[in-house]
């Protein structure tokens, strides 16, 4: 997507799914990545929101699916985020979140009360735990304002900003954000703005052709979930700069992966 046209970020994950890589030694399994944040898998919770007023989030959510595999994560993805009253309709997301998450994800472009609710929930479980809240923005944060409003109406006393972060990464996300919301967040929660995942910066770039990265994942574990995202936004316009959000939380910086090829080495196994 344009330099301006993507989303923006979190710090930190969660629980779930397992992938293990062969040790060459001894051909025992590994186990997950060590994370390299304050994000502690153990008890926090990784939230991904995508908006999908771009069609580049099929790629970003089937990359988030590969980053929760490697880490042995279970986040909590919810799309179609934007407020439907002044955004407009989303793109058809369905099919591509259905292939990737199953039925493990929320649907905020229906019912959106209900959605509201059931976020609310989610985090404050988390938090009730002991957990964090980590929020990796794809895209604008409506939904996520309306949800802290939320979990503030049923916890007028907890300290919001201490225990739910939420990352972005353009500058069109945030202005594209409904007027307030993203003052409310910024007074609500412990806000981040990093680097813009669309440009050359110190975020990983992740917007541009990668071979390497489309046959790996036409041939991973995950070709169905990709085939899917490929048919929603074509390989050959390659983009899944949200992910840069996902990969702040983790702690993976541009040492790790720069660019796509190394997502598809380092994350995927390619080569």
């Amino acid at each position: 997507a344009p330099s301006d046209e993507n989303e923006g970020g979190v710090d930190e994950p969660a629980s779930g799914p397992t992938t293990t890589d062969p040790d060459p030694d001894d051909g025992e399994p590994t186990s997950a990545p060590p994370i390299a944040s304050a994000f502690d898998r153990t008890t926090d919770l990784l939230v991904v929101h995508f908006d999908f007023a771009h069609l580049d989030e099929a790629h970003a959510t089937v990359a988030t699916l590969e980053l929760a595999t490697w880490f042995d994560l279970d986040p909590f993805v919810v799309a179609g985020t934007a407020d439907p009253e002044t955004r407009g309709a989303n793109h058809d997301y369905v099919q591509v979140m259905t292939a990737a998450w199953g039925d493990g994800w929320l649907d905020a472009g229906v019912g959106r009360e209900s959605a509201v609710e059931v976020a609310a929930g989610r985090w404050l479980d988390a938090i009730e735990d002991g957990g964090h809240v980590w929020v990796g923005e794809g895209g604008v944060s409506d939904f996520t304002a309306e949800v802290m409003r939320e979990v503030r109406r049923q916890r007028p006393d907890l300290d919001t900003s201490t225990f739910v972060h939420v990352v972005h990464h353009s500058s069109r996300n945030e202005n594209a954000t409904r007027a307030g919301d993203l003052d409310y967040l910024r007074d609500t929660s412990s806000y981040e703005r990093i680097d813009d995942g669309n440009s050359s910066n110190d975020t990983a770039d992740l917007n541009g052709r990668s071979e390497l990265l489309v046959d790996a994942a036409r041939a991973g574990e995950h070709s169905g979930p990709w085939v899917a995202a490929f048919e929603a936004f074509a390989p050959e316009r390659l983009d899944f700069s949200d992910t840069v959000t996902v990969l702040h939380v983790l702690g993976v910086g541009v040492d790790r992966v720069a660019d796509a090829d190394d997502f598809a080495r380092v994350v995927l196994g390619a080569g």
